[in-house]
């Protein structure tokens, strides 16, 4: 059920960041598809990680926890920018097409490294305390 509702999430944001990159008038269907290719990377790393660490270790509930987090700043900060339509092409209020993406990813980056951190710690614990009914050593 993760997968789906990661993969669901991960193809809006692609939508919202394509609408959102079309309504800035970034020049070439080829630039709008590459930074919404851009926009996926973030939370497609999250859920990769997850993925990855489920099948090494179990079901690791904390970590889902940050990659929904993960999906929902993504969701949140595309929405808005797609909300929002056409900025001033005067201004700087255009350059969030390529900035988001990297801020993004570096949130990304420090958000699950903190709840795999959080996870690590748990599974010491976890296999540290003996299972009730276990006779001790």
């Amino acid at each position: 059920m993760f997968k789906t509702i990661s993969i669901g999430i991960i193809a809006l944001i692609f939508t919202l960041a394509f609408v959102n990159a079309a309504d800035e008038e970034i020049y070439g269907v080829l630039r709008i598809v590459r930074y919404s290719f851009y926009a996926i990377a973030a939370p497609t790393a999250a859920v990769g990680f997850v993925i990855y660490t489920q099948r090494r270790r179990g079901n690791p509930l904390i970590l889902h926890l940050g990659a929904y987090l993960v999906l929902a700043v993504g969701l949140c900060g595309y929405g808005t920018y797609a909300a929002n339509g056409k900025t001033d092409p005067n201004t700087a209020a255009h350059m969030h097409v390529i900035l988001f993406p990297v801020i993004y990813c570096a949130y990304t980056l420090i958000t699950m490294w903190g709840f795999g951190w959080i996870h690590r710690l748990i599974s010491k614990r976890s296999n540290q305390c003996p299972e009730p009914g276990a006779s001790p050593r």
